[in-house]
């Protein structure tokens, strides 16, 4: 580092220790002695450094399912680079308010883990955890959260190895309607008794895409 010095005897021996710089390629570490007779000597070793850049991300099929229907959670773990990674561990453990149903690969349902492994850099790798959603109290969120917990080299920028997915359990009855600034929409309700009642909500009436939801009292 610089022009750091230590002294030696004849028979002493130093062994240097180097904080790494991030950056890519092989970086070359230059070690001189000097004795006080005047003899330089010079030695030269080169090293590569690793690392990579890990990021996660976390979708959901619906944000609003009914009690009763399913509903796919997608995991995607990217690999930024520049080298690639190995033992790469993705930590997504069920929460409350759902049921496990299926995946799609490389994914243990009991403890939660998703082993992805190897990652080479620039490659993303992608999981679907379909599960049931359970009878709660219509409108409770609930948070699915996906973190990295194992992989090598090093990933110095560590605040995107997190994500999460919320959904918002309806009443299975509900009536669910997405409406758009460019095509309103359509609500219809048929009650117990079997009368029908429709809402027309023309397009232009709102300036955002929003969702209806409709819940048949109990």
């Amino acid at each position: 580092t610089g022009d750091d010095m230590v002294g030696l005897s004849d028979s002493s021996a130093v062994t240097p220790t180097f904080f790494a710089p991030l950056a890519s390629g092989p970086i070359t570490f230059t070690l001189t002695v000097t004795s006080t007779s005047a003899l330089t000597d010079t030695d030269e070793t080169v090293v590569t450094v690793a690392y990579a850049d890990l990021a996660l991300e976390k979708s959901v099929s619906t944000a609003t399912p009914r009690a009763g229907e399913k509903a796919v959670y997608v995991v995607t773990a990217t690999n930024h680079g520049p080298d690639a990674v190995t033992g790469l561990v993705v930590s997504d453990t069920l929460p409350g308010g759902v049921t496990f149903d299926a995946h799609d690969g490389g994914y243990d349902e009991d403890t939660g883990k998703w082993t992805v492994g190897a990652l080479a850099a620039g490659v993303s790798d992608t999981l679907h955890v379909t599960v049931t959603v359970d009878a709660v109290e219509p409108g409770t969120p609930i948070t699915n959260t996906a973190v990295i917990t194992a992989y090598s080299p090093t990933d110095l920028t560590t605040g995107d190895h997190r994500a999460q997915a919320v959904i918002a359990a309806q009443h299975p009855e509900a009536v669910i309607v997405t409406v758009t600034p460019e095509g309103g929409g359509t609500l219809i309700y048929v009650d117990g008794q079997g009368y029908t009642t429709t809402v027309e909500i023309p397009a232009g009436a709102v300036t955002e895409t929003i969702t209806i939801i409709l819940t048949p009292l109990d």
